[in-house]
């Protein structure tokens, strides 16, 4: 997988990186020594399938913006028409 040239999580993503290698030389771990199980490759995958998709939902979540014209002027609730879509 190739890194982006700029994301606004690289420095936090290097950062991680960082402690986890320092944590794990710390401890004379190497990957070498690192064995997982069936098992815990796939629960592994599940993890990151399941975050993957929160982000997602995320994403999506962002792109929608709520204006007075998607609420009732009345009741304060939102109308059938909630949730338009920004123009990017």
């Amino acid at each position: 997988m190739t890194e982006p040239s700029f994301s606004p999580d690289l420095p936090q993503r290097q950062l991680l990186q960082l402690l986890v290698e320092k944590t794990l030389k710390k401890h004379g771990v190497t990957a070498k020594q690192v064995q997982l199980t069936a098992e815990e490759k796939e629960q592994i995958r599940q993890m990151v399938q399941q975050l993957q998709a929160q982000v997602q939902q995320y994403l999506e979540s962002l792109e929608q913006r709520v204006t007075e014209h998607d609420v009732d002027p009345n009741t304060h609730t939102p109308t059938k028409k909630q949730g338009r879509k920004t123009k990017k």
